[in-house]
């Protein structure tokens, strides 16, 4: 039996069709005598392939018709899911369908469940022909990742079990009215680098009309890691856009000829871009590399925090030589923070000159001031970047204060290349600076109560 809100409904559409559609033979016409007929059926084989067209104008009436079927599980299976997706697409300027469908749509959502609303609304925006397959990977005995179209998470979620426990997020990956998905792929890569062992990526492929160029299509290739319980972003791209409509045959291509993933020659993972103007490589930070940086990062929050960013000191005071952090650039230049934010002391050297190694290797700044600079600026005010390493940085305000080294000594020791893999010539160098003799601009002379100690990472364009 028909849903009582359905029927009501269904019959004062039916009593208005006439004066709607006349008796002109259309495919919508033709599906609404065959629904009066009883043989819903043939009603539903004409009006799924015109209601599963998205995105589009919506044709009012035969996704009136339509859900109508799908509430009631008349010609086709039972899918409220659907009914509520289709009638959700209506616009209340689109006449008395448009409004029917409206308002059936507001009593139908106030019988589903939560998850069954989330489906809708989902649906309602990609469209019913998605194409996504839902899909479980072993990736060792106990340890597999299952992904599932969610209208909870309103895209694409994966679960991974590890070691008894089950993790459930959402996946990053593009969705867009009339989106098609490709199979989804597992893809295990043996690394023989800075970490080996195996390393397993989930890879989505989505194609999604374009608006610019109408008629176009976009071929996004989004890249995940499982990393224990997590499933970890790594990379989203367009790798290939089509001018033309498609068929759905067409959609169907080889990947791999667009993207790849494999083992680069320094035995770490990478993803590529093989076509195309912005064909490229590139390394894949370790798990090791994403914690150690979101630890330095959420520190360094944490120490901002505590920072009184409206204090105010004379910029001729004496250092304080007290550092907290430190990072650096290029090939070698470091540079050191007090907690205040106040004071910085940078040091740049030539490390091919000096012959810098893994072994420590200690010079007179005395004698090696045209390889080595030491120096100390004080600020006025905290600043919040610092003027090191970038070409853009957030101006504090206030006066500075230089004050230069002239004495003293600065031992190096670094650790052997790569140990950031996307960039395989960086290095972590180890300075310590002893006995210092400082002196500013105005001639006055300090000296290092205390070694100053500092640890970053170099051998990079910019940054540290």
């Amino acid at each position: 039996m028909m849903r009582r809100v359905g029927l009501i409904v269904l019959l004062t559409g039916v009593l208005q069709l006439p004066a709607r559609l006349g008796r002109a033979q259309t495919a919508t016409a033709d599906a609404i005598d065959a629904f009066v007929r009883g043989d819903y059926q043939r009603a539903a084989e004409i009006l799924k392939p015109v209601t599963d067209r998205w995105p589009g104008k919506v044709d009012e009436v035969a996704t009136f018709f339509m859900a109508a079927l799908y509430e009631n599980g008349l010609g086709t299976p039972q899918d409220v899911v659907r009914a509520c997706a289709l009638r959700s697409r209506s616009d209340l300027s689109q006449g008395l369908f448009g409004r029917l469908n409206l308002e059936t749509v507001g009593a139908l959502q106030l019988t589903l469940t939560p998850e069954e609303r989330a489906g809708c609304q989902l649906l309602s925006q990609i469209g019913f022909d998605h194409g996504f397959e839902p899909a479980t990977f072993t990736l060792e005995p106990g340890y597999w990742i299952t992904l599932e179209l969610s209208g909870k998470e309103h895209g694409v979620s994966a679960t991974v079990a590890y070691q008894g426990r089950d993790k459930t997020s959402s996946v990053s990956v593009h969705l867009s009215p009339g989106v098609r998905f490709l199979p989804i792929k597992h893809t295990v890569l043996a690394t023989r680098g800075s970490t080996p062992g195996q390393r397993h990526f989930i890879e989505l492929f989505t194609w999604a009309p374009t608006e610019i160029p109408a008629g176009g299509w976009q071929l996004d290739w989004s890249l995940s890691e499982v990393v224990g319980n997590d499933l970890v972003s790594i990379h989203r791209e367009v790798i290939a856009t089509v001018l033309d409509s498609l068929q759905q045959s067409d959609l169907v291509v080889d990947v791999r000829r667009l993207a790849a993933l494999r083992v680069n020659a320094a035995g770490e993972a990478e993803w590529a871009i093989l076509t195309g103007p912005h064909a490229r490589a590139e390394a894949i930070e370790t798990d090791r590399e994403r914690q150690e940086v979101l630890a330095q990062r959420r520190t360094r929050e944490a120490a901002d925090e505590r920072v009184d960013w409206n204090q105010a000191r004379n910029a001729d005071r004496s250092p304080l030589f007290m550092y907290a952090d430190a990072d650096g650039c290029s090939n070698l230049f470091v540079y050191g923070w007090s907690a205040d934010r106040l004071e910085a002391v940078t040091v740049r050297a030539h490390r091919g000159q000096l012959g810098l190694s893994t072994a420590p290797s200690t010079f007179d700044l005395a004698a090696q001031r045209n390889t080595i600079e030491v120096s100390v600026d004080v600020f006025e005010r905290p600043q919040r970047s610092w003027p090191y390493c970038t070409d853009v940085f957030i101006i504090g305000g206030g006066r500075k204060n230089t004050w230069r080294a002239v004495g003293g000594t600065v031992t190096f020791q670094l650790s052997p290349p790569g140990i950031r893999v996307r960039q395989p010539h960086s290095y972590r160098v180890s300075i310590q600076i002893d006995g210092a003799e400082l002196v500013s601009p105005s001639g006055v002379r300090v000296r290092l109560p205390r070694p100053i100690h500092l640890t970053a990472i170099v051998g990079s364009g910019v940054g540290g």
